[in-house]
């Protein structure tokens, strides 16, 4: 297992994985994970070339079932609201679910491209045992690269104890949500 790092670029529509120094795009229009831990949103400037914003640090397992993290953010458009959404609507843990992460073309009527968070809960992976997998691992589910303020995730123990012990027992989830922002209202 390897701690991984992944971004998201609203901008271009475009997932990267870091790669030491650099980064490299993911071959997928989308991101597979097993969210274990979503923050609250937190106001900040993790990076310099960035305005200050809202974040959400996640930390999950990617499609390798490595431990990784990535950020999403507001922006000028309140992406977040879209994650929001789907977590309140879910009904069931983040972690009995893999969910998919796309980035979902946006456009206005002057030609302004963007793109916005689209999820999708889909079933976890067969024979995945969430509890079995983390017995033994002890990252922390917050980026410590990070300085943002999050406020103190869970025990690695709560999380496990979410997980499903039987998997042939769970629900079938494919749910989505997403922030269509190209509806726009004309005030006349």
């Amino acid at each position: 297992m390897r701690i991984q790092h992944y971004r998201f670029n609203r901008s271009q529509g475009l997932i990267y994985r870091e790669v030491g120094q650099q980064i490299q795009p993911i071959n997928e229009p989308h991101l597979d994970a097993i969210i274990l831990h979503a923050t609250p949103p937190i106001l900040g400037r993790p990076f310099s070339n960035m305005l200050q914003q809202e974040w959400i640090g996640l930390c999950f397992l990617d499609s390798n079932l490595d431990w990784s993290y990535a950020l999403l953010s507001s922006g000028n458009s309140n992406a977040l609201r879209s994650f929001l959404d789907y977590r309140q609507n879910l009904k069931a843990p983040l972690n009995s679910v893999t969910t998919r992460i796309t980035l979902d073309e946006q456009n206005s009527r002057t030609g302004h491209t963007w793109f916005m968070y689209d999820f999708e809960a889909l079933n976890l992976p067969y024979g995945f045992d969430g509890k079995t997998y983390l017995e033994n691992i002890n990252y922390p589910l917050v980026d410590t690269r990070l300085e943002l303020p999050f406020s103190p995730p869970p025990s690695l123990n709560e999380i496990r104890n979410q997980f499903p012990s039987i998997i042939s027992s769970k629900p079938s989830f494919k749910q989505s949500s997403t922030d269509l922002r190209t509806q726009f209202i004309i005030w006349d």
